[in-house]
Parts: structure tokens; sequence; C-alpha cells
């Protein structure tokens, strides 16, 4: 299947009040969001659709392609890429002015169009069809260049007359939304900017920084996590009959979550270093379908400003790489799954329990 990538970036902006694809999200403008997706999904061929007004102000990571009629809306945008390029079967079509599309919608769109018999493939999000982030197959130039010779504009012409696969997404899905005034983008900034307060570890400039905890009060603080190892039979019966060449894995794996607990502001970025008062474990081995479960819990605990469950989950987790690096040997095929916080005690957010 042989895919082009095409951005429509020659629209007006007449709402917008100046050329709403130069608009710049996460520093990049919006155009390059729509180009840098496409690549993403593995399109090499991009090319930008846009007039000889615009064509100077982009800082192209794609091939250009200059209209040779000025403002004749999306229907004629996608005639003349068509036209340009000959050599593919479907065109990925995006707006230029959608900063949050995602090439896991292009992936999608991708997947639906490997050996379909529709001419067109259209999101639809809610009740709203998204005919400028869509794929269309070349077989639709014949009729899109009738259309535009009857001086149709718009994309709905073409989807009433060719086969369409509708593939619906969520209303609220981000990716689709398209910025028309100035006043949205102001919206939409301002939404990210609110979201962005309620994380504690952003600051004011989006950056991450290291919570100011010297506001809290000390109290005594708990934690335990936990996480399973599935092993074989043979693994079980050769660590009970003390046939493990390394040594005893449950001795060593405590060993190893206690120091990885001590750790953990090591690993973890935004930890504090804390006062740890008391890290303890405890080792079960249940019978399963396939062999044994080992379910190990570790209890990490201290008196401080901030809380222990990321030590707790840091020593659960190394008590379980270690006790498959003691044991790989025997059983390369441990699984270890369901790392989780258990419970916790302490500070202002109160006890919490977990309901696996």
């Amino acid at each position: 299947m042989r895919v082009a990538g095409v951005v429509l970036a020659g629209g007006q902006s007449s709402r917008y009040g100046k050329p709403k694809m130069f608009e710049r999200y996460n520093g990049l403008p919006f155009y390059l969001h729509s180009t840098n997706a496409l690549k993403a999904s593995g399109i090499d061929s991009v090319y930008i659709i846009t007039n000889p007004s615009l064509s100077e102000q982009f800082d192209v990571n794609a091939t250009l392609l200059i209209e040779k009629k000025q403002h004749n809306g999306p229907l004629y945008a996608l005639t003349f890429a068509m036209q340009s390029i000959q050599d593919v079967d479907w065109y990925v079509v995006l707006a230029a002015d959608i900063p949050f599309i995602s090439k896991d919608i292009i992936d999608t769109l991708l997947n639906y169009a490997i050996g379909s018999s529709y001419d067109a493939i259209v999101p639809v999000t809610g009740n709203k069809k998204q005919p400028l982030i869509a794929m269309y197959h070349r077989r639709c130039l014949p009729l899109a260049e009738e259309l535009i010779e009857n001086n149709r504009k718009s994309m709905q012409p073409l989807l009433q007359k060719v086969k369409v696969n509708y593939i619906h997404f969520p209303s609220t899905k981000r990716e689709f939304t398209n910025i028309n005034y100035e006043s949205e983008w102001q919206i939409e900034t301002d939404k990210e900017s609110n979201n962005m307060s309620e994380f504690s570890h952003w600051n004011e400039n989006g950056r991450p920084k290291m919570v100011d905890i010297s506001q809290k009060d000390q109290t005594k603080r708990t934690a335990v996590a936990q996480s399973t190892i599935l092993l074989k039979k043979e693994l079980y019966e050769a660590i009970q009959n003390s046939q493990i060449k390394k040594g005893d894995p449950l001795q060593v794996a405590q060993i190893a979550g206690i120091m990885a607990a001590k750790k953990t502001p090591d690993i973890i970025p935004m930890c504090h270093p804390i006062q740890i008062t008391g890290v303890d474990f405890q080792f079960e081995y249940k019978e399963a379908t396939n062999g044994y479960e080992l379910i190990i819990q570790a209890e990490v605990s201290c008196k401080g400003n901030t809380g222990v469950e990321m030590e707790a989950l840091t020593a659960v987790s190394a008590a379980a790489l270690t006790f498959y690096d003691m044991c790989k040997a025997v059983d390369k095929s441990m699984i270890i799954k369901d790392t989780f916080l258990l419970s916790k005690t302490g500070g202002k957010n109160g006890d919490y329990t977990s309901g696996k």
C-alpha cells in the first residue's frame, strides 16, 4: 500500500485573523504537529499544500506544493495533491490547525485502509464527520475533478458520491480539535495551564520540579507494596531442597529490597530523601495452575513530611527482580506481575487500602 501524507495549509484563516498554521504549540507551529504525526506513523512522503503568499513562511520538513489557485477550499487542495502526487494509492489528509493530532489516530486510519475496497476512511467524533483528518484513495480523483469543475469546494459533495468507511471515535477525543478562532486557542491554552497546575511536580513554566514539603506535618507513615512471581514447580522444589547455586533467593531478595528502599530517591527523580525507620518483607508461596506463585510484600515506614509509597514499590520491585536473577538458571520463564500499592497510612490524604 503506497501512501502519501498531505497537510492542507493554504487557507485564509479569516476567522483567526492571521495565518493560524504558524501559531505555536509546545514550541512548534501547528503545521509541524501534522507533518510530524505523519512521519511518526512511518509515512515518508509528506507534502504541504499551500499558496504563494504563505510559502516563504514554512520552515519545511516536508515537500511544499504551491496551489495554482488560491483559497479554493479543501476539495481543490486534495484534488491538486492527487494531481501532483501520482505514484501512491492512498492520501492521508490532515488540516494544519490540529495541534493535538497524534500518530495513534493516523495508525488507526492506516490499519483500516489495508486491503480496503472503500474510497475514503473518515473519522466521526460524536456526530461530527472529520473529512480533514481522513484518508482518500486515488480512485476519488476523477470525481473530485468533476466537482471542482462545478465550483464545489468542500469535501462533503465528494463524500456523498464515494464509498466511505466512517470510523467512530469519542466526541471528547482531543486530537480532533481544530482551531478556528484566536479566542478558541486562548481557551485551549488556559485549559492546558489549569491542567498543569493540578500536578504539583510541574512549575508555572511547565517544567518538572521537586515539591517543597517543608510545610507538611511530620507524622508516622507506612506503605505496603506487593508483587507476584509465577514460577514452575521444578524451581519451587529446587528452592525447597536448597539447590539454588547462588544461595537462598529469598534472603538475597530481601536484602536487595531493603537496599533499594533506601536508594529510592536515586532512582525516582522527584522522590525526596527521607529518614526511613523500617523495611520488612513477607514471602508466601501458593500453588497455581502451572506451578507456584510467590507473593512478595514489602512494608516501609518512616516519620516524616511525605509518604513512603514509592519506597515500598521500589523495594518490592527490586526484591522480585533479584529473585529472578537468583533463579533464572533453573527457570527463565518466571513472570513478574501485579506489582501495586497494597496500603498506606498517614499523611493529609489519610489511609488507603487497595481494592484489588
